[in-house]
């Protein structure tokens, strides 16, 4: 099967692993990646920048490609981390949850693709317009910082009605 995330980034399964903060770490994105989709690292809020090397050297240790998620509100408290992301390289890095947009130019100019979520079509207008390179539609149905706006199948489709950017 060929998709936009196949061909971006070279897997051969068009999934990519939720970034999980707490569980879905190194080891877990790893796995992900060898079975052949993007595998995710979820950075928790208490992380250290030497936690988020540490995670994706062994994400990164078999030579998938993989990601990193960010919670935007952490960021602008320790500019090391965003660095840490910086050094690691990974394939994509999806920062949401609070102002991410100041951080997306600098992460697409390091060559690494850009996501964040959206939990309303109105947060997907604004996220095409701060740069990203794509959006998640996250409706009702998503765990950790999900919102009971609306459901992730009538979202879907007003996201991909209003962005042109893959959604």
């Amino acid at each position: 099967m060929r998709t936009w995330l196949t061909e971006r980034f070279g897997i051969e399964v068009p999934v990519v692993g939720a970034p999980m903060a707490g569980v879905g770490a190194g080891r877990l994105a790893a796995a992900v990646s060898a079975a052949g989709a993007l595998g995710m690292i979820g950075v928790p809020s208490a992380a250290t920048a030497e936690w988020i090397a540490e995670q994706a050297a062994i994400a990164g240790g078999a030579g998938r490609p993989y990601g990193i998620g960010l919670l935007a509100w952490t960021l602008d408290g320790d500019p090391a981390r965003l660095d840490a992301v910086l050094d690691a390289r990974p394939s994509l890095v999806s920062v949401s949850f609070g102002p991410y947009a100041g951080h997306v130019e600098r992460l697409r100019r390091a060559g690494i693709t850009v996501v964040t979520q959206a939990g309303t079509t109105d947060e997907a207008r604004a996220a095409e317009r701060a740069g990203v390179d794509a959006v998640v539609a996250r409706g009702s149905e998503a765990g950790g910082h999900g919102r009971g706006d609306v459901a992730t199948l009538p979202l879907l489709q007003s996201v991909l009605d209003e962005v042109r950017i893959p959604g």
